[in-house]
């Protein structure tokens, strides 16, 4: 999962910290800071990009237009992360926590917590996986959800292995003269279909990749890589 720093409150044309009337006039804000990709899943989504409440303003009404109660989600994880109450302490988050750190992700599609881990960290690690349900699979061909496909993100996550291995692929094959244009190309796909983690998955052995896809989106936490693009405390 991306570690992202949204900063303080954006300021207006006065200077003075931005007090928004709805939350909703947070959203180019954060996408300013952010990119327009999910905080959670991590897929690009140029329309439709909800403003999210870490804790539910249903339950937190004082905290409905505050920018440190603010993420960016996709449908599905917002809907799924739904109204439950939040204690942040339960949890890590992608804007507190260096989360490269603490999330692996598998050929297979799924996200567990890195092994090593604290018992306390590996539980949070957990809470938030299946707070917003990023481990669920696609239902099964002929059922009603699969039909609707109102819930394809871990399609999409193995769709993006599959580019992301066949991009290493194709670096490493190409010549030397060729690496540098491939790069490139290959932080336009990254900045255009999302699934940051998934790359620098892919890539943990081309730090020169590490290198830009960490300058590629806009928040990345750069201070949470060192000089190979690897994460440190």
């Amino acid at each position: 999962m991306r570690p992202v720093n949204k900063g303080v409150v954006p300021t207006d044309e006065n200077g003075d910290p931005k007090v928004y009337k709805e939350y909703g006039y947070a959203r180019r804000d954060l996408i300013n800071r952010m990119g327009e990709y999910c905080s959670y899943c991590e897929v690009r989504l140029p329309a439709s990009l909800a403003v999210e409440h870490v804790r539910p303003k249903s339950l937190n009404p004082n905290l409905e237009t505050a920018w440190d109660n603010f993420l960016l989600a996709c449908t599905n994880c917002n809907s799924i992360k739904g109204k439950k109450d939040i204690d942040l302490e339960e949890y890590v988050w992608p804007d507190r926590h260096n989360t490269s750190l603490i999330f692996k992700y598998e050929d297979n599609g799924f996200i567990k917590p890195v092994k090593n881990l604290s018992v306390e960290i590996t539980e949070r690690a957990k809470a938030l996986l299946d707070l917003v349900g990023l481990n669920r699979t696609t239902s099964a061909e002929g059922t009603n959800d699969y039909d609707k496909a109102s819930d394809r993100r871990f399609e999409n996550r193995l769709s993006a292995i599959l580019h992301a291995y066949e991009s290493v692929h194709l670096l490493e094959e190409a010549p030397d003269n060729a690496k540098k244009p491939i790069i490139q190309l290959l932080m336009k796909v990254v900045q255009s279909g999302g699934f940051w983690s998934i790359y620098m998955m892919a890539f943990k052995n081309h730090p020169e990749v590490r290198r830009n896809l960490i300058q590629a989106l806009p928040g990345t936490r750069e201070e949470f890589f060192n000089e190979n693009g690897e994460p440190v405390d």
